[in-house]
């Protein structure tokens, strides 16, 4: 590979970090805790199932260990100079990984294995771009980006570059001005970096959804201004009067909680959320976090099936940088405006969170992933 790295072995490279982190937090949430699966509990379950296969002469998949699994639970870790070399998890490992934490973890259970389909697709796409040597040379390139003692290079995205808003998009959001929130201090740009805690907190996300009606109208396509921008958010003295979750949803993650909200206003529907920092003991990520909303749509028929692509849209899909408050101040994301489809149907806000930016939350290819929701609405249509 030359010495200076191509623009898509960039891109490639810090995807692949990124799906490392997101498959060891994943991985983590299902097995820290007193309530969650242990890491013996998924090694024994694994063991059995290897040898119930052999016993059956059916092909067993690779063995997978304890000291496994913890290599695989370093993340992005897995690409530092010094770490001992060893393979990445495959699909099937995901799988057998996924059945092992059905019982006590199902949400893990369904994401692992989308993660792991993505890491194997970055790394065949790694190898043709850079060659066989392409680990290698993911670990140089991210060794000489890194500023000497200070860790990873503070004001960098996703892809490694300074995080920016693409040119036209505005650096505030202006609904009308009855729609305009209370007057909010100056939003701060994300500067995104790695930050990883010892340990993440175990969390059960609940997703209780409670509802609200609406009735008779039937709206126009959907909106596909500013999709995918990154947008201020507004930092409020208190609570926006929106309908929204009743309790605040943990994303351990992002050091975060959030409630997702919802409001019909004319022939629009805001979406929006309510954020606050949340601290592990005493550690709290100086730089900011970054919240991701979309309309979420219900779609009961791919939803019995696990597949939650046809909820949403990428139209709809917003993100806001959110500032890391010690002292419990409510960050608002939004309110964005978002027009419905033209048929009648149920719809929430959904969220996610994370410490580093991307244009889509991590998981959004994937037929599993449906975040964090909120408030529902039940649009009845005219006919």
């Amino acid at each position: 590979m030359p010495e200076e790295p191509t623009p898509l072995f960039v891109e490639l490279a810090d995807r692949l970090a990124t799906a490392l982190e997101d498959w060891a937090a994943c991985f983590r949430e299902a097995t820290d805790g007193r309530q969650r699966a242990s890491r013996q509990g998924v090694v024994r379950a694994l063991d059995l199932e290897r040898q119930a296969l052999e016993r059956a002469g059916r092909r067993a998949p690779r063995k997978i260990d304890g000291p496994l699994l913890s290599y695989w639970a370093k993340g992005a870790d897995q690409l530092r100079p010094g770490v001992k070399r060893n393979r990445f998890p495959a699909v099937e490992d995901c799988e057998a990984i996924g059945r092992a934490l059905a019982g006590k973890a199902p949400e893990s259970a369904r994401r692992l294995p989308g993660i792991g389909r993505e890491i194997v697709s970055l790394a065949g796409r790694l190898e043709t771009e850079a060659g066989t040597d392409w680990r290698e040379e993911v670990i140089r390139w991210r060794e000489n980006r890194t500023a000497p003692g200070t860790g990873p290079v503070a004001a960098q995205g996703a892809a490694g570059r300074q995080l920016q808003r693409p040119a036209d998009a505005p650096d505030t959001v202006s609904p009308s001005a009855a729609e305009q929130p209370a007057p909010a201090a100056a939003p701060q740009r994300a500067h995104a970096h790695i930050l990883r805690p010892a340990r993440w907190r175990a969390a059960l996300i609940a997703v209780v959804l409670t509802a609200a009606a609406a009735t008779g109208i039937r709206f126009a396509a959907w909106d596909h201004d500013d999709a995918g921008r990154l947008a201020p958010a507004l930092s409020t003295p208190a609570p926006l009067a929106l309908t929204c979750s009743a309790d605040w949803r943990p994303i351990p993650q992002a050091f975060l909680s959030l409630k997702p909200c919802l409001e019909r206003k004319g022939n629009k529907l805001f979406i929006s959320a309510k954020v606050k920092a949340v601290p592990e003991g005493d550690l709290l990520p100086q730089q900011n976090a970054v919240v991701w909303l979309w309309l979420m749509r219900e779609d009961r028929a791919a939803e019995a099936k696990g597949s939650f692509l046809s909820t949403r849209h990428e139209s709809t899909l917003r993100r806001c940088p959110i500032p890391m408050h010690r002292d419990g101040r409510i960050t608002v994301c939004g309110p964005f405006p978002v027009s419905l489809p033209a048929r009648e149907g149920t719809y929430t806000t959904s969220t996610e969170a994370r410490l580093r930016d991307a244009v889509h939350p991590p998981g959004w290819t994937d037929p599993a992933f449906a975040g964090t929701q909120g408030a529902k609405l039940v649009w009845q249509g005219t006919g």
